[in-house]
């Protein structure tokens, strides 16, 4: 064999190799371009599905926000004339307890008296939070025992009473009515050993005293 054929049969076998590794790489990549052509297929499939799912997704989202819309609204409705009617309240309060101090009149301090009381014991037990209870307790030890208190004492119990209604007013007008009505005390675990107390003189009085039937009454 010369040396020319014997190069010229190298260079067949090289370029039968050549083939062979072509054709191998030319498998693997039509076998990746059935596989992205198979998830392209599948994509195809599921695309509608999808925007379908997050179609319904947005719906019950929005419907979500409207309903938590129209709930806030109703208890922002629901809480406006009690709102106004605790400004209105926190304000006649602070404005009692100055006049009684500031007011040398004894029938406009007497006449301030009766109204910080009336509030006291009426209107503010359902508006008032632990936070101002101690400014409205330490006022009335104030006003109903005046000899024990001096006016700098006074001027002082105001300046802290207008301050705590301030701050517990302007807390108060996002609350909604279950969170409003929890921050208050509960009077009635508190009393209600008295209004027992109470029913039964009621029951012993029988007709001299007609009362309302309680939930639980025969």
């Amino acid at each position: 064999m010369t040396m020319a054929q014997s190069l010229n049969e190298e260079e067949q076998r090289l370029t039968l190799r050549k083939l062979h590794l072509e054709v191998e790489e030319l498998e693997r990549k039509a076998w990746w371009q059935r596989g992205f052509g198979a998830f392209g297929h599948l994509g195809t499939i599921l695309l509608p599905y999808a925007a379908l799912i997050f179609t319904v997704y947005q719906f019950a989202d929005s419907l979500d926000r409207q309903a938590k819309a129209q709930e806030d609204a109703a208890n922002r409705a629901f809480m406006a004339p009690i709102l106004e009617k605790q400004a209105n309240y926190y304000f006649d309060a602070v404005t009692a307890a100055a006049q009684f101090i500031s007011s040398s009149d004894e029938t406009v301090k007497r006449r301030a008296a009766d109204r910080f009381l009336e509030l006291y014991w009426g209107p503010l037990v359902m508006l008032e939070s632990p936070s101002i209870v101690k400014g409205m307790n330490t006022m009335r030890f104030c006003i109903e025992r005046e000899s024990l208190c001096s006016n700098a004492e006074r001027q002082n119990l105001t300046l802290y009473l207008g301050s705590a209604l301030q701050k517990d007013y302007f807390n108060s007008w996002r609350l909604t009515p279950s969170v409003f009505s929890g921050r208050t005390h509960n009077y009635q675990e508190k009393v209600d050993n008295t209004v027992e107390k109470v029913l039964e003189r009621i029951k012993s009085e029988s007709g001299n005293f007609i009362s309302r039937p309680t939930k639980n009454s025969p």
